[in-house]
């Protein structure tokens, strides 16, 4: 009767899902676990918070894109991004990313673009809605984005290439602006709450160039669990 029951609400938060979105985590009773082994130079931090309470949608291949806003404390050039996926047709090839500045508190103007295939994908050794949970790290090429201090930006994503949905794991909103989603590749956005009628944060760090955790060290930390 127990496994009857687990497995009518997974399908009932399956069911109650919208576009773009996985829909409310049947796990989020579990107890939060923070996944942030990096000893890089972060120097903006929403790391990943398990569970994670959805996952929402950031494929080009469905023309969606995911952007949420941040601050920094002092100037920097920002040259690795971490976030936490779920990869539903295997892990991602390539990921755009943009540097938008702040519309009265929505995402605005792309001041910086690039699509990049330096990727570094790891699994967690969790899992959710029937999917594992990845650890991406993003590398840069040069020029790096170097924004203000004190200034509010956005950061928009999107993988590009495969045929299937890829989610960007979001928690519950506590930074700045609540996280935006676009169906149409950025050039419209509307807020999760207005998308799915909760409002959520993104899970990602900004990582400058000083200093940082290689690639194979973080898959050696990752392997281990």
């Amino acid at each position: 009767m127990r496994i009857a029951v687990v497995v009518v609400a997974l399908v009932a938060a399956a069911a109650f899902a919208g576009v773009g979105e996985l829909g409310p985590n049947p796990q989020a009773w579990s107890p939060a676990t923070q996944d942030s082994p990096t000893t890089a130079n972060v120097c903006y931090n929403q790391e990943f918070v398990n569970p994670p309470v959805n996952g929402v949608g950031f494929a080009a291949y469905y023309s969606w894109m995911m952007a949420d806003d941040f601050e920094l404390t002092q100037q920097v050039d920002i040259a690795q991004v971490e976030i936490w996926a779920i990869y539903a047709g295997g892990v991602a090839s390539q990921i755009k990313v943009q540097f938008r500045s702040d519309a009265s508190s929505t995402p605005g103007s792309v001041l910086w673009e690039q699509t990049t295939s330096s990727l570094t994908h790891a699994l967690t050794g969790y899992q959710a809605w029937g999917y594992n949970l990845y650890y991406t790290g993003i590398t840069l090429a040069q020029t790096y984005f170097y924004p203000q201090a004190t200034t509010r930006y956005w950061i928009s994503m999107q993988t590009i290439g495969g045929s299937s949905a890829d989610y960007w794991l979001a928690q519950n909103w506590s930074h700045y602006t609540m996280c935006y989603f676009s169906q149409d590749n950025g050039a419209s956005w509307m807020s999760s709450q207005q998308a799915w009628g909760s409002a959520y944060d993104q899970d990602f760090n900004l990582i400058t160039s000083a200093t940082g955790l290689s690639r194979t060290t973080w898959g050696d930390i990752k392997s281990s669990f």
